[in-house]
């Protein structure tokens, strides 16, 4: 028997203010505060937050879509006056699940209270994950927890990677493990080696200033050390990191 649960979890990870009126020659403490949303009330008795009661109660599994689950990340402004626009998926579970969160987002415009600084509502950057997971139950079995599926891979893509020399089948894994946990530090400090190795620098950048943002990664606490330090973009993610030696 194959069922299918949807479990969102939305998780601030950083804000930007975009408009702030403060001289270049002074320096100002500056006192932000995040965009709320407010539509909905808190369920009772849960830890569910205002916007997972929305998201869940809107969202519609796409039913021509093949069974996907994942972590959606997704990236928005919310304006001065509490209105949702430049939307960016920052980790996709599909194409398909892309555009459904992304049209529940859009149904909360002006269903947020600004972000403010120094008091005054500004527009500011949100980001949320939402945590979409696939249910089989097999003889009373269910699938394992997302950060076993990711770790999984991420070993498969090491292996890949440092032992075998073979890029774009790590690259492969390294992507599943990433649409299961797009915030593991292991993750994206691999996945930026494995696409520098391939040329895409500007990709791997992107991984690895996420990872800067996260609070960084110790190389010497993988396994694969010795074997990391003489991959092409060892060099310059330590400089970015501050990890080297």
């Amino acid at each position: 028997m194959k069922t299918i649960k949807i479990l969102f979890i939305c998780m601030f990870v950083s804000t930007y203010v975009f408009a702030q009126n403060v001289p270049p020659y002074t320096i100002a403490e500056t006192n932000v505060n995040q965009p709320k949303f407010m539509a909905v009330k808190m369920e009772n008795n849960t830890n569910k937050s205002a916007l997972h009661s929305y998201i869940a109660k809107n969202f519609n599994y796409p039913s021509s879509d093949w069974v996907q689950e994942g972590t959606q990340v997704v990236r928005f402004v919310v304006s001065s006056s509490g209105e949702v626009s430049d939307f960016n998926i920052v980790n996709s579970v599909s194409p398909q699940i892309d555009q459904e969160v992304i049209r529940v987002l859009k149904g909360t415009n002006k269903m947020w209270t600004p972000g403010q600084s120094n008091g005054v509502p500004v527009a500011m950057e949100k980001e949320i994950s939402v945590k979409i997971k696939t249910s089989y139950t097999t003889g009373g079995a269910t699938k394992r927890e997302f950060s076993e599926i990711a770790k999984g891979y991420y070993t498969k893509g090491s292996e890949k990677l440092l032992l075998e020399k073979n890029s774009k089948q790590a690259l492969r894994y390294l992507n599943k493990g990433i649409k299961y946990q797009p915030y593991d530090k292991s993750l994206l400090y691999l996945r930026g080696l494995c696409l520098y190795e391939l040329g895409k620098t500007d990709a791997a950048h992107e991984d690895w200033t996420r990872l800067k943002d996260l609070g960084g990664f110790n190389s010497n606490e993988d396994y694969f050390a010795e074997n990391i330090k003489e991959l092409k973009g060892y060099n310059e993610i330590s400089a970015m990191l501050n990890t080297t030696e």
